[in-house]
């Protein structure tokens, strides 16, 4: 555990230097910023305390869509990108050389590695959570506690299958630009399939784990609209989890076995 602590430092050390940190953080506050004349629209028309409640889940929905939901959303795609690259790199400029000559074993570099994009994926969810707080805390009030807690989270697992689902893909290569490609391609198919028609999904079409994304985010921010035929909220916590435990489980057995 401690050597995966190692490449956990050496991760984060890597990723606050590199640009990718940097642009995350500013499209994130892009985002956030944009929020904010939607926010102060509603203030307009918040005429009692009922209707304040529903414009501030409006506003946390539409940070969670700008974020994960959406095929182009920000944690999405970003994740992606850094899960591609986080074996890939290794390979690519001949540093998994060096670390193959050190006392370090594959399963530590894998699980720091993990640590370090589980941090990443948190700090997301929380950029985003907190700054949605503080935007409705300037134009429609304090927002209740549970809001904030379910677009951390949500954003937060969300976050996490992408980067697992992208450290898969990457598994088979050795160069950085196919594996981005063919992560953001998966990706996006699969998000614009079942977000943009979720009313239509068919039961041969039900095994995709982005519709079980799609079910949680309806059981923490819209529970009055499910209907029966919606997976229940442990169903889908449970899928989600297993895919990201299986692609990491398969991802690990691939780096373990590739030659330098």
């Amino acid at each position: 555990m401690r050597k995966a602590i190692l490449i956990l430092r050496r991760e984060i050390s890597v990723l606050t230097r590199s640009k990718v940190f940097p642009i995350l953080i500013v499209i994130i506050l892009l985002f956030l910023c944009g929020l904010f004349p939607e926010a102060k629209r509603y203030t307009e028309h918040a005429l009692n305390s009922d209707l304040v409640l529903e414009y501030q889940k409006a506003i946390f929905t539409l940070a969670v869509a700008t974020s994960i939901l959406l095929p182009i959303g920000v944690g999405r795609v970003m994740l992606s990108i850094i899960g591609a690259t986080l074996l890939v790199k290794e390979f690519e400029s001949n540093t998994m050389s060096t670390l193959g000559c050190l006392p370090i074993k594959r399963e530590s570099i894998f699980l720091g590695k993990f640590l370090a994009i589980t941090i990443v994926s948190l700090f997301v969810a929380l950029f985003y959570g907190f700054g949605t707080w503080i935007i409705c805390i300037l134009t429609l009030g304090y927002p209740p506690f549970n809001l904030v807690f379910f677009t951390v989270f949500f954003i937060f697992v969300g976050c996490l299958y992408f980067a697992s689902l992208s450290i898969f893909v990457s598994s088979f290569f050795k160069s950085s630009t196919p594996a981005i490609l063919l992560a953001l391609g998966l990706i996006y198919l699969s998000g614009f399939f079942v977000f943009a028609y979720p009313a239509q999904i068919t039961d041969r079409e039900k095994w995709l784990p982005e519709y079980y994304i799609w079910a949680l985010y309806n059981h923490l921010f819209f529970p009055e609209e499910i209907s029966s035929s919606t997976p229940s909220f442990y169903t889908s916590i449970l899928v989600i989890l297993f895919a990201i435990l299986l692609l990491l489980a398969i991802s690990s057995i691939i780096f373990k076995s590739r030659d330098i």
